[in-house]
């Protein structure tokens, strides 16, 4: 009888408790309803501790909802064609701008400076192989070989180097419009390391054709303007691959000259 007396108070504490875990599980259930409309419902009964814990599950839970309408708000605004702002940002940062520097030659001589904002976006793949060019330093003392009216071409590197292998094709997403740099194709239509400079708006003949921008000039287009013509598209393309400045000083010492490309980010 004295063990049975003992037991029934733990008895009675343990059926105590019950009530208890029911308004803390109500009151969870609340503060997840409530969220959406930035208030808690708390139980009626609840009391000063059960408050604060409710307070505190419903911060947690503000925060999960908050990330979870980031996500669903980023997926939304890609669905609709729209950059989400993170996504914008992170593209902003990301930037690159080339610097020519440019000797000019020609008659008047001078030097100057080209500034072009490369587009992965528009060109991946050709910006990759850029990059890779400048990497190399196979821009340095390059001769702006072919110069119209229209484009003004540029690449073959000053002392025949092994030629490097053709890149895949990029989208034509931007137009070859005045100002825009693109690489050029060869005789079988594959990229390699030639570019140029579109002088004009060639957008109606070469993005039909598959010529692909991969950048813009920002500062620095009177300088392209400037890049000697007198030899228009005289230079064989076959004997600057081959022999490089040797040939291309002997027989058109006043071309204009790329002396170095440098890359910031």
């Amino acid at each position: 009888m004295a063990a049975t007396g003992r037991s029934q108070p733990h008895r009675r504490s343990a059926g105590s408790a019950a009530p208890l875990l029911l308004l803390f599980a109500a009151a969870a259930v609340a503060t997840l309803r409530a969220t959406t409309t930035g208030f808690v419902v708390a139980p009626r009964d609840a009391g000063a501790a059960a408050t604060t814990s409710v307070t505190e599950m419903q911060d947690e839970a503000t925060a999960v909802s908050t990330r979870r309408s980031s996500l669903l708000g980023g997926l939304g605004a890609s669905l609709l064609g729209v950059a989400a702002p993170d996504v914008a940002r992170a593209g902003s940062r990301k930037s690159v701008v080339a610097t020519f520097k440019v000797q000019l030659e020609g008659d008047e001589g001078g030097e100057g400076e080209v500034k072009v904002r490369l587009h992965p976006e528009w060109a991946p793949r050709g910006v990759r192989r850029f990059k890779e060019l400048v990497r190399m330093g196979e821009f340095e003392d390059t001769a702006v070989f072919h110069v119209s009216d229209k484009t003004a071409h540029f690449g073959l590197p000053a002392e025949p180097t092994l030629t490097p292998d053709h890149i895949k094709e990029d989208l034509v997403r931007v137009a070859n419009r005045r100002g825009t740099l693109t690489f050029s194709q060869n005789k079988h239509g594959d990229r390699v390391n030639q570019l140029f400079f579109n002088t004009a708006d060639n957008d109606h003949v070469l993005d039909r054709k598959g010529y692909a921008p991969i950048g813009e000039v920002l500062e620095g287009m009177d300088v392209v303007d400037r890049f000697y013509a007198g030899y228009g598209t005289r230079p064989s393309r076959i004997e600057t691959e081959a022999r490089g400045n040797e040939y291309l000083d002997k027989e058109f010492p006043k071309l204009s000259k790329i002396t170095t490309v440098e890359i910031e980010a």
